[in-house]
């Protein structure tokens, strides 16, 4: 879901009673926010992604305020690099295939290796050893036998 927010400051000094007073809040932007429900996110994951503006002074506002909320999980931070792909594919929504072919994307210099990436992402060559994988499965079966 996608909807364009206001984003304030929570750390804005009110008294209790302004708490909700959006108009006595000093806003950090005016970003895109989206939310994307588990289990359809990437990483199997409730996310949330915000897009502001990009000046050192939103984007620390932002991380700043961010930074002094709380969540079930503890305190709000910026996702570690490599982190999204560790959760999807720790959660199993990404194989060790996609998961090197991802890497191989974010590396790729040419359109021939983006090209390779891209069909190594989209699962063909999972499924393409998941088929080897149960037609040597049936024949050590036979061979069994």
């Amino acid at each position: 879901m996608a909807s364009l927010r206001t984003l304030y400051d929570p750390n804005t000094n009110m008294d209790s009673t302004d708490v909700n007073n959006a108009k006595k809040r000093d806003p950090l932007d005016s970003a895109l926010v989206l939310t994307f429900p588990n289990p359809n996110s990437f990483t199997g994951e409730d996310i949330v992604e915000l897009h502001c503006h990009g000046s050192r002074a939103v984007v620390y506002g932002i991380l700043d305020a961010l930074s002094s909320l709380s969540c079930d999980s503890g305190v709000l931070r910026p996702a570690d690099p490599g982190e999204f792909t560790q959760r999807a594919y720790s959660n199993g929504k990404l194989g060790l295939v996609e998961v090197e072919a991802l890497a191989d994307l974010i590396v790729a210099d040419t359109s021939l290796q983006r090209k390779q990436a891209l069909r190594q992402f989209d699962g063909r060559l999972s499924r393409l050893y998941e088929g080897w994988r149960t037609e040597l499965i049936k024949g050590l079966a036979h061979a069994e036998a």
